[in-house]
């Protein structure tokens, strides 16, 4: 890229901004994100992390973000999204059929979609990208094994290739240190429960009954089961944060711990302390894929074609 320097934007061309002391042209770029950013949030969290990150870096990214887009029929916010954007993203792999049809109905944009390893494939202005996970599964389950002598427990979420490798990874890193270990699983069928209040009733073992989201629930049919860590693979903390807290109401008797999932400072409770019950959190760097995504494109170098893996 031939530039000229720059102090401000004002020392520019018309169209072009002062990125890192260079004029350049803008990349622009809108964001369907599946969730919203809160403490309690990790998947959205992670991946706005990243996104801001490289921005920052590059200094000519502009980030449009569509925050709690939830899948099955997003396909005109990704098409308002691409009237004001050269690149779309999405955060799931459950947005890519609206992707697909969007992208062969605006050839002019280019669009990116997490696919979660599954399809890993591409067209001429579709791509989908992924960073695989299943290595700090293994990691976490060999973590877990040391903490806990019988019983571990995962919740997944949305059945496919990918969380049942992350599974296989924890029960495997688990079993290279204690052979014997039972890993219970069981199913969100989705990343989160989206309903606003909890729906599921649970009676725990000493007759109290509680209301909690499904991702709760399973977490207390996993302690009442005997899990003696229980990891999950949701966009929120919210087991974490109810483990500690039967902990607390001696509802988990066998002090039972926990794995936080996509966020880095998903061990921190809401005032940014450690939550003692969490093990610790397995989590995704999203900076290095989109910074090198934006320059690709930004340079023309990007090959759609190509997921980005």
């Amino acid at each position: 890229i031939c530039a000229t320097s720059c102090s401000t934007d004002g020392d520019c061309p018309s169209g072009t901004v002062c990125g890192k002391g260079a004029c350049q042209i803008p990349l622009t770029v809108g964001v369907a994100l599946t969730g919203n950013v809160t403490e309690i949030e990790g998947w959205t969290y992670a991946h706005v992390q990243g996104l801001d990150q490289a921005a920052a870096e590059l200094g000519y990214v502009q980030l449009d973000k569509r925050f709690g887009l939830i899948p099955g029929n997003v396909l005109e916010d990704i098409k308002d999204i691409a009237s004001k954007n050269r690149l779309v993203l999405g955060n799931t792999v459950d947005y890519i059929p609206d992707f697909q049809t969007a992208a062969r109905a605006l050839p002019n944009n280019n669009f990116a979609c997490i696919d979660d390893g599954v399809y890993m494939t591409g067209t001429n202005n579709f791509t989908t990208y992924w960073v695989h996970r299943a290595e700090a599964w293994y990691a976490a389950g060999k973590v877990a094994a040391t903490v806990a002598t019988g019983r571990l427990g995962v919740i997944s979420a949305f059945i496919n290739p990918e969380t049942v490798s992350d599974v296989n990874a924890f029960t495997l890193g688990a079993r290279s240190v204690r052979p014997s270990i039972v890993v219970e699983v069981r199913h969100m069928g989705f990343w989160f429960d989206i309903n606003d209040v909890p729906t599921y009733s649970y009676t725990h073992k000493n007759g109290t009954t509680k209301q909690y989201y499904r991702e709760e629930y399973l977490a207390a049919l996993m302690i009442d089961s005997g899990c003696e860590v229980i990891a999950h693979l949701g966009n929120t903390q919210r087991t974490v944060r109810l483990i500690e807290n039967l902990r607390g109401q001696g509802l988990a008797t066998m002090g039972q711990y926990s794995f936080a999932n996509d966020n880095q400072k998903g061990y921190l409770d809401g005032t940014g302390q450690p939550i003692r019950s969490c093990v610790g959190s397995i989590y995704e760097n999203w900076y290095p894929l989109y910074r090198d995504l934006f320059e690709m494109i930004h340079r023309g170098s990007f090959d759609p074609t190509k997921s980005l893996d």
